[in-house]
């Protein structure tokens, strides 16, 4: 069930570019500065899923993005809730959590954004 109005994703550019400053604000704003990202290739999305989303003419692509940083285990969890109630973000799909010998952890945690795209062009 979704509240207000529904918001079309961005177009392909602005989605990718939203999605790197956006991860890159919440890592800053808990003083993480020594991240691995790593977004990998825009995936097709079915077009059952891109119904109501998209304008004629248009296809969704999921974006995926991996990031990986070291803290403390509160700060972890704070980021990725941050993370998970972005609109930037259309669901932190997965998370993994190793402890360190010194107690940090490491947190790897993957984020989706959809964008999109015109029908029938390239990647």
């Amino acid at each position: 069930i979704g509240f207000g109005p529904v918001e079309l994703p961005d177009r392909k550019q602005q989605g990718s570019l939203l999605m790197t400053e956006q991860v890159q604000a919440v890592l800053a704003e808990y003083g993480i500065t020594d991240d691995n990202f790593n977004m990998s290739r825009p995936t097709p999305m079915s077009g059952s899923k891109s119904v109501g989303l998209t304008n004629a003419g248009e296809k969704l692509e999921r974006l995926k993005t991996e990031v990986e940083f070291k803290t403390t285990p509160q700060t972890a969890i704070d980021i990725i809730s941050t993370m998970e109630s972005d609109p930037a973000f259309e669901a932190v799909s997965n998370v993994k959590l190793d402890r360190d010998e010194s107690g940090k952890i490491r947190v790897r945690i993957t984020i989706e954004s959809w964008v999109r795209v015109k029908r029938g062009a390239r990647n």
